[in-house]
């Protein structure tokens, strides 16, 4: 327990009892702590983030983490449920029953030591079956970080006792989902007396009783229908026997005074019709659906059946006024009639119209030939002799001599940013040429005919090339010329070796005062 000279901890772990801790495992474990500083005063905090840790009796290994957030501590009281806290980041996703189970191993835990730090992951814990649990609180109340181990009594233990009430395990009804077997469906059953009665009255006696909906049955079936569920027979109808010969294609069943017998069918000629008998002639009342009003071919009227001429079709003069006959005359984009009709036009567009599009769809052509459409050979080429456009874009310009033999070509560099060069309004004079104004305007210039006129540097030039730069010197003794090499000033000028004379001596790198001139 750290910080425990700090805060002094009460942990009650409460079960209801031990049947409701059994009944409502997953529900939770209630928790109650108090805590108490040193100074006997127990402290009140909302908003606490609080997390209950279940851990493996040694190594720490986390068997189940919880968070509380935004709790609130009365007098030093705390209230919690195990079980119903939100899954902390090392939670291991067991079920609360399976934290308590010494029957079998849990796999996947996260270890860690008193301070929280994780000391393995990926851990394995084997419980014996005496293994107790340690439940861990971790909390930062009124402003002091707080971990606190708790062993964890017997009471937590009921969830997995060996006997609740003296009755082991084998003695309670455990939920079987194959088998169906659980808490409701067994209430249903025995809440029913009459159905209770009537299964232990097969089982003891072998009496079936009537289902509501049977899928299988053993024994044999009594009435009209006998014999078992795999080969049944139905002997009789209505109570009347049927003959066990069967009858032959073509028979039917006739009664013949004591049982339902195959016969053939009488072979005796018609003897009335619509009970009566002689030459008989029906009317519309002996035949069924055409009513007493209907007649044959007799106009158009409601009601009238129309008889079929004898080329199979229905006669011009029964038709209405407006059924399309092959006489009746076509207007609009069709004209004729319905055996001899012509298309005059399609969406306003006459067939004249419609005739030339095609023709020269079909005429199309990839060559530069005068009046044709344009079309793209086979690798998305067209010739043509002048295009005119506002914008234009391509990579290449090709420009070819007249036998197109031979072209030139402009090409766009690969990577440059984008620019706009303005050509000039003329076509310039012999030897200019274009310069740019630094905004893309390009217009004509004349490269001077002396060259150049002067060169002004701060830097020695130095000539390139096979032919030096020729320089005219200003040589002269008067102020701002230059002395030839031959020069007496430049022959009398002071050197390294002059030796001093006077009051001085020595030479220019080597200066000594002989005397003060005094």
């Amino acid at each position: 327990m750290s910080n425990s000279r700090k805060f002094q901890f009460l942990m009650i772990l409460i079960f209801s009892s031990i049947s409701s801790v059994l009944a409502h495992a997953e529900m939770g474990i209630p928790v109650q702590l108090r805590l108490k500083n040193p100074g006997g005063t127990y402290p009140t905090e909302s908003g606490v983030a609080i997390k209950l840790q279940v851990l493996t009796p040694s190594g720490g290994c986390i068997l189940r983490e919880e968070i509380f957030s935004g709790q609130t501590i009365t007098d030093g009281n705390i209230s919690l449920v195990l079980g119903s806290g939100a899954a902390g980041s090392y939670d291991p996703g067991i079920s609360l029953n399976s934290v308590y189970d010494n029957s079998r191993s849990k796999t996947g835990l996260t270890c860690v030591n008193i301070a929280n730090a994780i000391t393995g992951t990926g851990q394995t814990y084997n419980p014996t079956s005496i293994d107790q649990r340690i439940i861990r609180f971790t909390a930062t109340v009124t402003g002091t970080p707080l971990v606190v181990d708790f062993n964890m009594k017997s009471i937590p233990y009921a969830i997995q006792a060996e006997s609740v009430g003296g009755k082991l395990a084998a003695d309670i009804i455990v939920n079987n989902a194959t088998s169906q077997l659980n808490q409701t469906n067994l209430n249903n059953l025995l809440l029913d007396a009459t159905r209770l009665s009537n299964l232990i009255d097969v089982a003891q006696n072998g009496n079936a009783q009537t289902a509501g909906s049977a899928t299988n049955f053993t024994g044999s079936l009594v009435g009209d229908v006998t014999g078992t569920q795999a080969a049944t027979v139905v002997a009789r109808l209505r109570g009347v026997n049927i003959s066990a010969t069967a009858p032959s294609s073509g028979q039917i069943l006739v009664y013949d005074g004591s049982q339902y017998a195959p016969a053939n069918q009488a072979t005796a000629a018609v003897t009335s019709v619509a009970g009566r008998t002689g030459a008989v002639t029906l009317t519309t009342a002996d035949v069924g659906g055409l009513g007493t009003a209907a007649t044959r071919n007799t106009g158009v009227a409601s009601g009238n059946v129309v008889q079929l001429d004898s080329a199979g079709k229905i006669p011009s003069s029964t038709l209405p006024n407006n059924v399309l006959t092959s006489s009746a005359t076509l207007a609009g984009d069709v004209s004729g009639n319905l055996t001899a009709n012509t298309v005059d036009s399609v969406g306003g567009k006459t067939s004249s119209q419609i005739s030339q599009s095609v023709d020269d769809t079909i005429a199309a052509t990839n060559s530069a030939t005068a009046g044709t459409l344009v079309k793209r050979d086979g690798s998305g080429n067209a010739s043509l002799n002048t295009v005119t456009s506002l914008n234009n874009s391509t990579q290449n310009i090709y420009l070819y001599n007249v036998g197109n033999t031979n072209n030139v070509r402009i090409k766009s560099p690969v990577t440059f940013s984008d620019y706009v060069l303005t050509l000039p309004t003329t076509d310039g004079t012999p030897s200019q040429v274009l310069q740019t104004d630094g905004a893309g305007n390009l217009d004509w210039f004349t490269i001077p005919a002396t060259g150049v006129q002067s060169v002004s540097a701060t830097s020695p030039l130095v000539a390139t090339g096979t032919t030096n730069i020729s320089l005219s010197i200003n040589v002269g003794t008067t102020s701002g010329t230059v002395a030839a090499g031959n020069d007496t000033r430049i022959a009398n000028a002071l050197q390294p070796s002059t030796v001093f004379a006077g009051d001085v001596s020595g030479t220019y790198n080597s200066i000594i005062l002989a005397n003060s001139g005094v």
